[in-house]
């Protein structure tokens, strides 16, 4: 953020109304411009993380489709044999697939949560320069 306040030196005189026009036009577009960086970084950040997120949804399903392949594969191997051994181990394969993927989904949708894509520093740094305006309004 901008500071307000100018250096001694820089302060222009009280009865020259244009040049204090137009050091107020130049900090207030300071301070709009520092205000859409600030946005632009958040929502690049936030993008990012609503990618890995996704990123891990599309793992989750890859791997509930994986887990779908190896329950019909011990379903087959159970009907087939009847002695069980297979099917066994082929449900405990799959079981331990289908706890990765329920893992990796809770991941991913914690990600996409609204509340975390909030831009969240950009308001709080915007109610900070409007409280700043307004104390500085009543000087």
């Amino acid at each position: 953020m901008s500071d307000i306040h100018p250096t001694p030196q820089a302060r222009p005189d009280p009865t020259d109304a244009p040049a204090l026009l137009t050091d107020i036009v130049q900090r207030s577009t300071r301070l709009v411009q520092n205000e859409i960086e600030l946005a632009k970084r958040e929502l690049a950040h936030n993008a990012r993380r609503a990618f890995i997120g996704i990123m891990l949804v599309l793992a989750a399903i890859f791997l509930v489709f994986s887990a779908l392949d190896v329950l019909t594969a011990a379903a087959v191997a159970g009907l087939a044999e009847a002695g069980l051994p297979v099917s066994v181990a082929s449900l405990v394969v799959a079981g331990i697939a289908l706890a990765i993927a329920a893992g990796l989904f809770l991941a991913g949708k914690s990600r996409l949560d609204p509340d975390n894509l909030k831009l969240k520093k950009t308001a709080r740094s915007l109610r900070k320069n409007i409280d700043t305006i307004k104390e500085n309004a009543h000087v």
